[in-house]
């Protein structure tokens, strides 16, 4: 043992060489190179068990570091008093395996600063150590962001010992923060986003965290998050980087060492030994969610005997959130209200908070296979931000109506500004494929037979005719009066025309259902499905567009597997009959790619785009308005799979092309500019995503004017973003002018009164004015009560965050 110090280079050599081998040859191999060196080949076989076994052998560093305890005891010095650099070591932080952190204060009359210093431990400065420890030193210079603890400097000690300087952070972990807060659901789920977010930044410069816990995410007494310990993260391989077009979350790591992981916290492909991808951080995300959420871990590991620890990890599902929070207030009624107490509720208010979209998020998030997770962490946090603004979410099982039904119900914005950006894209994307749609029925309208015209002619002269203009009725008739007036005569008026009336019916489908009149939309498309097979047969290329149509509607009513099979019929029908136009092959094409996004398949949606933009560009030459509908679809999917920069590309082509061909004073060129929004959104960049918010803002004030409901809805974006640039006073004054609008349009119960005062709560919270804070919720709570039963959920986080507000007036 005693010369075993000098020979690291030599145990580096041959671990790396047996690592190459196959298991079965290794001992023979050491056989030969360790014949007169038993402590060497000792200290190969402790590395080689640490790789063989990673989650209950001690990593590397850790395994040799044991063989050598007897050598090294006695030999850490003592640094405390010692200056290294111009750091003064005050006291110990903490100690591992590989290093021990100080608090150190700077003493170089420059200026005052409190850090928290690293050290190598004495006796590991050669071989797999040193590397390891310069490998965190260079992971921390790549991250710059609010929520991860800095590097601020580094360098070498007297005698020798590599150290590196972080920011010192002065908090204690997430879990126990929130309980000592007494923090409710919405607040965990906020504080948990900004979690989110910083991992994601990480994955995005290419670092897998691989050991988040709670004792790795601090909040400080001001509630700022920040992340730490990037001691065991690995590096994502650039050059798999380069191969697969630079989307990180796809991609394996490099094998720069044994990995490491807190059992409680691991996931299956750690325990398996499988590939470590950004889906490992996705997994302890979710751990770290259901434990904020219900108090418990995942999984109850009864012993801490490997074999049961990876049974139950690999075997088991995790209960439902609240089911826990049930068997928990039944089963011991102390804890349960300790737990709800912490959560600023009550058992049954709780589970009921619990059930339904968090049971499913969680769910995803802890799936087995990595593949079935979310694609990206911020896939997950926007499931997160869905959950908090009323909106349909990825993870929840797609019943009939669900989505349907979050849409008409979604009412108000949590801390995320994509609620406001996703309302403008479904709306804004929604109308900009049915003026294409109008536009190709423009088209094929002068191919219709003189009978057809004549037929339509007469249809549209008896709706005007039968509006009296001398009665009453006639100054106030509105444009829903009219519609249903035209509706309820596509009956009788086209009975003998069943081509024309068919054709009506999808027509007036899709303007209701672009109202969000579904139920009537679904009448007439079902319709028109019925009255065109019985006139045409049932293959023909009305009988594709009309199905196609009715597809349209069953994807927005998250009806995924009906709207499949009727998009996939559509476009065989498309490419495989006569006389069909090649760019209603692209139509297909491009809603089965909106459809896979929907269903958060990625990669059929991207295909099924790509597609459609090569068709669109082989048909069309130059730019047009119809190439820019899939490059503005493409680069969106790509965004919110987590390939933000790429598909910030697409997006900014979709914008020029619009604004070069309608100018700026354009409604399409007003979605394009709120997508690309969206996109600097997932980049951070919220300065530039302001500036294409607010090139949105001033496109709908001159179309529609400042007072009206789209500006409004514009306002709330601006407002959003520089709500997350913590400019409060600004955010607020656009809230404002987006309430007095809302509040002018609609009636005091309606959702986006709701929103707006949501924003306006939390901007007066940040502003230092609970008083005026509190007051908004109260406004809130009040029309949810009016809005929804007794004991809905939204009523509920209404409740607490008055609460909260209150206890800030209190205190």
């Amino acid at each position: 043992m005693a010369n075993l110090m000098n020979d690291w280079e030599a145990i580096d050599a041959l671990f790396d060489a047996a690592l190459d081998l196959p298991v079965e040859e290794r001992a023979a191999f050491l056989d030969e190179q360790c014949a007169d060196q038993p402590d060497v080949r000792r200290a190969v076989e402790q590395l080689l068990a640490a790789e063989d076994d990673p989650m209950f052998a001690a990593p590397a560093a850790d395994a040799v570091a044991t063989l050598l305890e007897a050598e090294l005891a006695g030999a850490v010095p003592d640094r405390l008093g010692e200056q290294l650099g111009p750091y003064v070591l005050l006291r110990t932080l903490g100690e591992g395996g590989m290093g021990t952190v100080y608090l150190a204060e700077r003493r170089d009359g420059q200026f005052a600063q409190t850090v928290a210093v690293k050290c190598l431990r004495p006796g590991l400065r050669a071989g797999p150590f040193v590397r390891r420890f310069h490998q965190e030193r260079q992971i921390l210079a790549t991250l710059q962001h609010p929520h991860i603890a800095r590097l601020l400097d580094g360098g070498v000690a007297e005698d020798g010992t590599p150290y590196f300087v972080m920011e010192y952070v002065e908090g204690v972990p997430l879990t126990q923060y929130c309980d000592e807060q007494r923090l409710s659901i919405a607040a965990r789920l906020r504080l948990f986003e900004t979690v989110c977010t910083a991992v994601q930044y990480a994955h995005q410069n290419l670092v897998v965290h691989r050991d988040l816990k709670p004792s790795n995410i601090l909040v400080t007494p001001s509630g700022q998050v920040k992340l730490l310990d990037f001691g065991i993260a690995k590096l994502i391989s650039p050059e798999a980087s380069e191969v697969l077009n630079e989307t990180p979350d796809a991609l394996l790591l490099t094998r720069t060492g044994q990995p490491l992981m807190t059992p409680e916290y691991a996931s299956p492909e750690q325990i398996r030994q499988g590939p470590i991808t950004t889906a490992t951080d996705v997994y302890a995300l979710g751990v770290l969610l259901y434990e904020l959420l219900t108090g418990q871990r995942p999984y109850a590991l009864a012993s801490r005997l490997q074999h049961e620890i990876a049974r139950v990890i690999l075997e088991e599902d995790p209960r439902p959130l609240s089911a826990v929070v049930h068997a928990t207030t039944q089963a011991a009624p102390d804890t349960a209200t300790a737990l709800t107490q912490a959560r600023a509720t009550n058992p049954e208010r709780l589970r009921r908070r619990l059930r339904g979209d968090l049971d499913h998020i969680a769910q995803q998030a802890l799936r087995k296979e990595p593949e079935r997770r979310y694609a990206s962490v911020g896939a997950f946090a926007e499931d997160i931000r869905r959950h908090l603004d009323g909106r349909p979410v990825a993870a929840q099982p797609d019943r009939l109506g669900y989505r349907a039904r979050k849409f008409v119900q979604r009412h108000r914005v949590g801390v995320g500004a994509s609620v406001l950006v996703v309302l403008a894209l479904v709306v804004g994307l929604g109308a900009a494929l049915w003026q294409a749609e109008v536009a190709a029925r423009e088209r094929a309208a002068t191919l219709l037979e003189a009978e057809k015209q004549a037929a339509l002619k007469d249809y549209l002269v008896g709706i005007f005719e039968s509006i009296n203009p001398n009665s009453e009725r006639f100054d106030t008739l509105s444009v829903q009066a009219l519609l249903d007036e035209a509706k309820d005569r596509l009956g009788p008026d086209l009975a003998d025309q069943p081509i024309v009336q068919a054709d009506m019916m999808t027509i007036f489908g899709n303007i209701y259902r672009h109202r969000y009149q579904y139920k009537v939309a679904e009448v007439l498309l079902d319709s028109a499905v019925a009255v065109i097979q019985r006139a045409r047969g049932p293959e023909h290329p009305e009988v594709a567009t009309t199905l196609h149509e009715r597809a349209t509607l069953h994807r927005e009513l998250g009806e995924y597997e009906a709207a499949e099979a009727l998009h996939l019929e559509a476009l065989r029908q498309r490419r495989t009959l006569p006389g069909v136009d090649s760019f209603a092959v692209t139509q297909s094409l491009n809603e089965l790619g909106l459809l896979y996004w929907n269903l958060k398949d990625y990669e059929q949606a991207e295909a099924y785009l790509r597609r459609t933009l090569a068709m669109r560009m082989d048909l069309i030459e130059g730019d047009s308005f119809e190439i820019s509908f899939p490059l503005n679809n493409l680069g969106l999917i790509l965004v919110e799979s987590g390939q933000a920069e790429a598909g910030r590309s697409y997006l900014e082509a979709a914008l020029r092309i619009r604004r070069t061909l309608l100018g700026d004073l354009n409604s399409n060129v007003a979605v394009a500019a709120n997508n690309l929004g969206l996109a600097h959104w997932y980049l951070e960049d919220y300065p530039t995503g302001e500036g294409y918010y607010r090139l949105s803002l001033a496109i709908h004030e001159q179309l529609w004017g400042e007072d009206s409901p789209q500006a409004a809805n514009q306002h709330s974006n601006v407002g959003s973003m520089l709500y997350r640039q913590e400019r409060y006073d600004e955010a607020q004054s656009h809230f404002e002018q987006a309430l007095a609008v809302f509040r002018a349009t609609y009636d005091d119960t309606h959702w986006q009164v709701d929103r707006a005062l949501s924003w306006l709560a939390w901007c007066h919270d940040q502003n230092g004015q609970p008083a005026a804070s509190a007051a908004a919720w109260e406004q809130v709570l009040q029309l949810r009560r009016q809005r929804y039963d007794a004991g809905h959920a939204q009523i509920a986080d209404a409740e607490e965050s008055l609460a909260a507000v209150r206890a800030k007036l209190e205190g």
